[in-house]
């Protein structure tokens, strides 16, 4: 290259052009580093979860044993609670009728234990 061919170009207004670039530079500098909290974040997430499989799965696995160390009765599976949406919208009420469903069905759960009790004592009684 020769001197002729290099051409100056005048930029108006350097000290407001070198402002605004060093502006942007600093927000590319601030997105970075919430990017790269966020990849900390990820990080953590998956470590965490990974320690709540390892918990689940230990949890399970002593679950199953304590079921194989429980003596088997002839009580058949008690039904699961189905949450509905009137349930979301009102908690308190809710929770109020679901203590004195709880009282009552302990009540039932009692006299069934009650009665498979009896049973099995006179199980006891016809073998002596």
């Amino acid at each position: 290259m020769t001197d002729d061919t290099i051409f100056y170009v005048g930029v108006p207004g350097p000290e407001d052009f070198r402002k605004d670039i060093l502006e942007s530079t600093k927000d590319v500098i601030h997105l970075l580093q919430e990017h790269e909290k966020l990849k900390r974040i990820r990080i953590d997430k998956v470590e965490e979860s990974t320690k709540l499989r390892k918990i689940i799965k230990e949890l399970i696995l002593l679950n199953n044993k304590l079921k194989g160390q429980l003596p088997k009765t002839k009580l058949r599976n008690l039904p699961k609670m189905e949450i509905s949406e009137s349930r979301m919208e009102h908690p308190k009420r809710e929770q109020r009728q679901n203590q004195t469903k709880q009282a009552q069905k302990s009540k039932d759960d009692l006299e069934k234990l009650e009665d498979e009790l009896s049973f099995i004592e006179g199980k006891l009684k016809e073998i002596r």
